[in-house]
């Protein structure tokens, strides 16, 4: 369960021979390996640096472009080593123009020393190269995150590992298609955006499956397929539901919720279970709430109710924080201060500090049905709640809500649905709840481990939209 591969970047290091005669002999070698030193602390941080070398001529960067396209990379990081033609550097960029842009001027001298001379401007000149490109990109539209500091500044260090992570969940925006299985539940507009919107905002390319598509999916699956993934769950859950037709159809729901979203490519999506395509089909009669979950746990976040914008809010959460709830803020308790984030039977396995629990669904997704949900305590600890939508006057037309907090754990067993309690950072709650609201976030959310602020900044600065931070 996760997220899959590691992260690809692409690391753009700018070179000028125009001052070889004065330096020492080595020089280049001297900065081909400081641009090294650069890698092996990504791959340190369990990143995966695709680097082509020094980039010294046009047809340096050019090869570099073809490199990083070939290689599929989700971010570039450019680390000029001196001060060099930015023209050069940018043919490697420009090759990949919706790839998010990292920018790290890193410092070998900390202190100026009294005998600083033309060798030593030449060696340190990193500030330099760094402007002609950052000055090329902006001239070319093109916006990038700018990191400046020391060698050994960790705490920059730890900054510029973020914008990768952040470039990660953008990358996969801009450059991802995402699946709309079913139309949201009947004047639910609120959870709804335009494909040619996601395009023109995001480049997100999204695929309408039709309910012949999807019912004649699940027609196809076959017993081994089901028994595959009865096996699965049994391995990784605590499986709770009856042995039923019922749990045999959601089994099935699941694998075709997996095969679709493989044939098309999809990075998540938005389903709508409650009406002709699961549990008002005939030949399906289930609640999708088991297939949601499962897709979700292994890094294809589905929404329920055709809700596609928490689906963009659940796919960078999941990316950036590695487990999601999708919830909604339901119940405030005044007197522990803290909000009760629940669902209709939803949960991801990997936000759960015990066995997540497969239950045959009855009344507890609010409405009598058949099929499976899931039920999971979700684990203690710092927690980021995110939600996204269309927003008139926001920059780029969209807002990121992002809302710093704690999960305080699941205290409510009897209500045998995803959800947990949870305290917003900047509260109270009622006050907080009221800020969440009037930044322009709608009725669904997404809760992940870990304080993601920081990251989803990026991320939303990368899609060029508005952020709040409530």
């Amino acid at each position: 369960m996760g997220n899959g591969d590691r992260i690809r970047v692409g690391v753009v290091a700018g070179y000028m021979a125009f001052f070889e005669g004065i330096m020492p002999e080595g020089y280049r070698e001297e900065k081909a390996e400081w641009a090294r030193r650069i890698v092996r602390r990504l791959e340190d941080a369990g990143f995966e640096p695709v680097f082509p070398g020094l980039i010294v001529t046009r047809e340096d960067g050019v090869a570099a472009g073809e490199q990083f396209v070939n290689s599929g990379v989700d971010v570039i990081l450019v680390a000029p080593t001196m001060a060099a033609p930015p023209e050069f550097s940018w043919e490697a960029v420009k090759r990949l123009p919706r790839t998010p842009l990292i920018v790290w001027d890193m410092h070998e001298m900390t202190e100026i020393p009294d005998g600083y001379t033309m060798r030593d401007l030449v060696r340190h000149s990193n500030n330099v190269g760094t402007i002609m490109f950052t000055n090329t990109a902006l001239r070319h539209g093109r916006s990038f995150q700018l990191f400046v500091g020391a060698e050994h500044d960790r705490r920059t260090e730890a900054k510029v590992f973020k914008a990768i992570r952040a470039g990660k969940a953008a990358s996969a925006f801009l450059n991802g298609r995402i699946g709309i299985i079913g139309r949201p539940l009947d004047g639910y507009v609120n959870v709804t955006a335009s494909p040619g919107d996601l395009a023109d905002t995001f480049g997100l390319q999204v695929r309408e499956i039709g309910s012949d598509e999807f019912t004649r999916t699940f027609r196809q699956v076959t017993d081994e397929e089901i028994g595959a993934k009865r096996r699965w769950l049994e391995e990784h859950t605590l499986v709770e539901a009856e042995r039923d037709h019922a749990f045999r159809q959601s089994l099935a729901l699941t694998v075709t919720l997996e095969k679709l979203t493989e044939q098309y490519g999809l990075i998540g999506g938005a389903f709508n279970c409650r009406a002709e395509y699961a549990a008002k089909n005939p030949e399906i009669g289930v609640i999708g709430c088991l297939g949601v979950s499962y897709m979700t746990s292994v890094g294809k976040p589905y929404t329920c109710t055709g809700d596609i914008v928490t689906a963009l809010a659940m796919i960078a959460a999941k990316q950036l924080g590695g487990d999601i709830l999708y919830c909604e803020c339901d119940q405030i308790d005044y007197v522990e201060d803290y909000m009760l984030m629940a669902n209709t039977g939803e949960s991801d396995f990997c936000l759960s500090c015990e066995k997540p629990c497969v239950i045959s669904t009855r009344g507890h997704s609010g409405q009598p049905l058949k099929g499976a949900s899931v039920f999971i305590s979700a684990k203690p600890g710092p927690a980021t709640l995110v939600g996204m939508s269309p927003k008139k006057g926001a920059k780029g037309g969209w807002v990121l809500v992002i809302a710093p907090g704690e999960i305080l754990g699941t205290r409510h067993q009897e209500l045998r649905v995803g959800n947990c309690m949870f305290r917003f950072r900047n509260g109270p709650t009622p006050e907080a709840f009221r800020r969440w609201c009037l930044a322009g976030a709608t009725h669904h959310g997404a809760l992940s481990s870990g304080d993601l602020t920081e990251e989803l900044v990026m991320f939303g600065e990368m899609l060029g939209i508005e952020t709040v931070v409530i």
